[in-house]
């Protein structure tokens, strides 16, 4: 099995090759490309790649890779509404000390467009990198729309030394954040309606008004408790950091290329926090993960060895001989330090079990003719599902309690070390086969509040027409120093 190898799209002018994935063998795909971006290779400006009367919209991530999935779906949805090519940032690892990873060489975009005709590309299609060998980037600004700062009160910024500094540093690129005007919400309250945001960036007065208004009030300001005595405040020194509505070049003025600065808190409905507030974790199920989201596959390499590990695992020389499984996916070593009981006890998971193992038996049951919704028919086997195996990913240590617990009951844990993942393929496949691996069960377990958990639920039941269920959390116990996992 061979690591992603990289093709360039043309290398006819010589020069630093816009690199793409090996897979990348669409040719409407490599058409596509052509059409939206100006050089044969990455350019040292950004807006020296764009190409006349095409427009575009980006982002910035924050979060882990879970999280930075679901802000890209975010702005595919948006994108397709808006008629704008999406421009995808380089994903960032924080879980461990590694490079950045174009998204390109993580999801297939080429089989994603063919899917759905939406264009997603990589920034670093569009312009060279700090250690480009051939061309240095040029410094550029791009002002962004602040939708982050309307719902948590500050800005998507992070300093150029942040392990979280979304990729664009690295383009020579920075940032300026301008104030939107509150934009409706969503049915809870908690997130910003994906169709209040698409509004406003159809709306060019309304922008350009705000604008103004934000020159005129000094927006947005500084918060204050209510009740607290403004008089001695002068507005125009209290702007909140990292705005500056006098800034010369607002977002109004480059209608081509057009940037929010965080779409994770977008949507129909609420993403899970990161511990308990109320908040369901059945979400989602919106109409961006079922335009965007379901069509988001690993690239070719990911199920490759995706392929390889489970014919290890189930000692079978074909895909076809392998046996219908249940997957799990148990996160502990970072939620046993939030508020709110995020711990969850090896029992709660086998109640979850017991509840997919039913909801799958229920599938098998329904009348052929049955509305699937635009899900798959689940495959059928000769045995029951009180039957199927049960496959799990963890962060716990090899050598905990915990993983013993999981291994008495007979089910089987993906070992990265054993199997030499990081070795073979580096740090960022871990994360990746995990995500294949567990959207390959027939059925699905995962942890409450836990976004990595949503999207594998998710792709059970768009890509196998599979059951899901989460296991509820418990109390952490006062003390169990053998249950630790890894920092």
């Amino acid at each position: 099995m061979a690591l992603l190898l990289y093709t360039a799209w043309s290398l006819s002018t010589g020069g630093e090759p816009l690199v793409l994935p090996s897979n990348t063998d669409s040719p409407g795909y490599r058409r596509m490309l052509s059409a939206v971006l100006r050089h044969p290779r990455p350019h040292p400006s950004l807006r020296g790649q764009l190409m006349d009367d095409v427009h575009y919209i980006m982002t910035m991530y924050f979060g882990g890779q879970a999280n930075q999935a679901l802000a890209m779906i975010n702005l595919l949805f948006i994108a397709k509404y808006t008629g704008r090519v999406a421009v995808l940032p380089q994903f960032t690892a924080l879980h461990f000390k590694g490079s950045k990873r174009r998204a390109d060489f993580i999801y297939d975009l080429a089989r994603f467009y063919d899917s759905t005709g939406i264009i997603a590309t990589a920034l670093p299609a569009y312009k060279t990198s700090k250690d480009s060998w051939f061309r240095r980037p040029k410094p550029e600004t791009i002002p962004c729309w602040s939708t982050m700062e309307i719902r948590t009160g500050s800005s998507n910024y992070h300093p150029p030394t942040s392990p979280e500094e979304n990729g664009l540093v690295d383009h020579n690129l920075k940032t300026t954040f301008w104030a939107v005007p509150p934009l409706g919400r969503s049915s809870d309250d908690y997130v910003i309606s994906l169709g209040a945001v698409i509004a406003y960036l159809q709306d060019k007065s309304r922008q350009e008004e705000y604008v103004e208004r934000a020159k005129a009030e000094f927006l947005p300001q500084n918060w204050h408790p209510e009740g607290a005595d403004l008089s001695g405040i002068d507005p125009a020194t209290d702007i909140k950091a990292t705005f500056d509505p006098f800034d010369p070049f607002p977002p109004t003025l480059d209608e081509q290329f057009t940037c929010v600065d965080a779409t994770y808190f977008m949507g129909e409905s609420a993403p899970p926090p990161p511990h308990p507030q109320g908040v369901p974790l059945d979400t989602w199920r919106t109409s961006a993960w079922k335009e965007v989201g379901q069509y988001l596959h690993f690239n070719r390499d990911v199920e490759d060895i995706a392929n390889e590990y489970l014919m290890r695992i189930f000692e079978v020389g074909t895909l076809a001989e392998l046996p219908p499984f249940i997957t799990i996916h148990i996160r502990r070593r970072d939620f046993k330090n939030f508020k709110g009981h995020t711990y969850t006890p090896i029992e709660n998971y086998e109640e979850a079990l017991a509840e997919v193992r039913e909801k799958i038996q229920a599938l098998l049951d329904a009348p052929e003719d049955s509305d699937l919704g635009g899900k798959p028919r689940i495959k059928r086997f000769d045995i029951r599902p009180s039957e199927y195996k049960v496959l799990v990913t963890t962060d716990e240590k090899d050598g905990s309690l915990f993983r013993q617990q999981v291994a008495d009951r007979g089910w089987i844990v993906i070992e990265h070390e054993r199997l030499g993942t990081v070795k073979r393929f580096g740090e960022w496949y871990p994360a990746m086969v995990d995500g294949e691996l567990l959207a390959r069960g027939q059925g699905f377990v995962g942890t409450t509040w836990s976004t990595y958990s949503l999207l594998a639920g998710q792709r059970v039941e768009y890509w196998q027409g599979g059951a899901q269920a989460v296991a509820k959390p418990g109390t952490l116990p006062t003390s169990n120093p053998k249950q630790g996992g890894r920092t």
